[in-house]
């Protein structure tokens, strides 16, 4: 089974943790940043570790922790397919291309329209 652990005691919005999510990849990490915000509502907490609806959240230097974590996902595999089953969803639907490209003529028509206005 593969996982991917991002350890950070500082964090923006990580970037390999939204590619490993796509790819379908279980993901463990800890709670620093805009993390958190990326693994979504926490369902229940154990051992240090926060079981959150898109993978695993622990406390930024806690190795236990990540240790149980990994531990979770190799004992748990229906639950943590699940976790990478809505964990791929989200970020399919949150960073498409179609989604970019939307968000981007958005602005583009804002920043235009608010232009032509103050000429």
């Amino acid at each position: 089974m593969d996982a991917v652990a991002l350890t950070s005691i500082n964090e923006g919005t990580p970037v390999s943790l939204i590619e490993a999510m796509a790819a379908g990849i279980p993901v463990v990490a800890s709670a620093v940043g805009g993390v958190p915000d990326l693994m979504g509502e926490v369902r229940e907490e154990a051992s240090g570790c926060r079981m959150a609806e898109r993978g695993i959240l622990v406390r930024s230097g806690e190795p236990l922790s990540l240790a149980d974590a990994i531990l979770f996902l190799l004992k748990s595999r229906s639950r943590s397919a699940k976790m990478v089953d809505r964990a791929r969803e989200y970020v399919l639907r949150r960073y498409s291309m179609e989604r970019l490209l939307g968000d981007m003529k958005q602005l583009y028509s804002e920043v235009l329209q608010n232009d032509s206005g103050s000429r």
